[in-house]
């Protein structure tokens, strides 16, 4: 397998050298800590999995309470997605045409300021598609990461001095899907630490 540590020994100047008995002892206690670091890697990416699977099974239900009310359904994933992902999440509709965006659905953010600068730069207006937005309404996902100004350098114009005063350094753009027909987008920004790949 490949190599996961490095251990290096050595004796002071004058001292016995090793022998195979001291090697064997290492090899074994080499392969003991392998063992527990892969185990305590699995117990972590075990633990991540139940949290998300939690946070799914909690969030079908509260969809499922909410049914009635579309508009609810899509303020309760953007606020999911917010908390979750610790960022701005915008949630877009497409019109019938499908290159138009209905007006602005849902925006969440736990600083009213971050949702503020936000709204007043993503048009409440229906618009023609656009950006990153336009990207994920072909059904691309999209991911940018870098400084501000190297993620502002991504984003359509008027939106780059947002990104750079907000200090977003990572953003994603993903296609909202019933089945295989896309019917909106989610715009997902962070502030200060990036999505991981």
């Amino acid at each position: 397998g490949a190599a996961t540590a490095v251990l290096v020994l050595g004796r002071r100047a004058g001292g016995l050298p090793f022998t195979a008995d001291d090697q064997q002892v290492v090899e074994d206690l080499a392969i003991h800590a392998t063992i527990a670091m892969t185990n305590a890697r699995l117990l972590e990416s075990t633990a991540q999995t139940v949290e998300r699977l939690r946070v799914l099974t909690e969030t079908a239900a509260e969809l499922d309470a909410s049914v009635e009310d579309p508009g609810g359904i899509l303020d309760k994933v953007a606020c999911k997605l917010s908390e979750q992902l610790r960022g701005v999440c915008v949630l877009q509709l497409v019109a019938e045409d499908g290159e138009t965006i209905e007006a602005l659905k849902a925006i969440v953010h736990p600083d009213p300021a971050v949702v503020a600068a936000f709204r007043g730069v993503i048009s409440t207006e229906r618009r023609k598609a656009d950006g990153l937005t336009r990207r994920a309404l072909t059904g691309e996902a999209v991911m940018v990461s870098g400084a501000p100004a190297e993620v502002a350098l991504q984003v359509v114009a008027y939106a780059r001095d947002l990104i750079t005063g907000l200090g977003v350094c990572s953003m994603m753009a993903l296609p909202l899907r019933v089945g295989s027909q896309v019917i909106g987008a989610v715009l997902l920004a962070r502030l200060e630490t990036r999505f991981s790949d």
